[in-house]
C-alpha cells in the first residue's frame, strides 16, 4: 500500500485531505506535526493514521517524514504568528526534502503570485510567497 505524507493534518486543511484519504482509502497515510501528544495528533493514531513529529523551520525533520513516502500534502501557515517571514523557507524545505527523498508527487497547496501576475501593482504577501515556491 502506498504511503502519503500530509502536513497541517492536524489543522484544518490538511485534516481535510487527511479525511478525504481516509474515507476514499487505499493509502497508508502519514501526518506529520509539532506536537505528536496533542489531542488532535492522538485522534488521528486512533484513526490509523501515523504520526510523526516535524518541523518546515527544520528541513532534515522533514527528510526523516517524507522517507518511503509516494506522495506528500505539503502546506505553509502564513498567518502562524512570526511565519511569514520565513513561508518561502517553509515551502523550499519541504520541496527540498520531497525531491531528496524520492517522493513521485508532491502536492503544494498554493496561491498565484500577485506580485508577477499585475506587473508590480498587486502586492498580497501570503499570495507572493506561496506561488514563489
Amino acid at each position: 500500500m502506498q504511503l502519503i505524507c500530509i502536513t497541517g493534518a492536524t489543522g484544518t486543511q490538511g485534516g481535510a485531505v487527511v479525511e478525504a484519504l481516509l474515507k476514499g482509502g487505499g493509502y497508508k497515510l502519514r501526518a506529520t506535526t509539532r506536537n505528536p501528544d496533542s489531542d488532535a495528533s492522538q485522534k488521528l493514531r486512533a484513526r490509523g493514521v501515523e504520526v510523526v513529529k516535524a518541523d518546515t523551520d527544520n528541513k532534515e525533520s522533514l527528510v526523516a517524514a517524507f522517507k518511503d513516502c509516494y506522495a506528500v500534502f505539503g502546506l505553509t501557515q502564513y498567518w502562524e504568528p512570526k511565519v511569514q517571514e520565513r513561508e518561502f523557507e517553509h515551502g523550499k524545505n519541504m520541496v527540498d526534502a520531497a525531491k531528496e527523498t524520492g517522493v513521485q508527487h508532491f502536492i503544494y497547496s498554493s496561491l498565484p503570485d500577485t506580485l508577477t501576475l499585475s506587473g508590480g501593482a498587486i502586492y498580497v504577501p501570503h499570495f507572493t510567497l506561496k506561488g514563489r515556491v
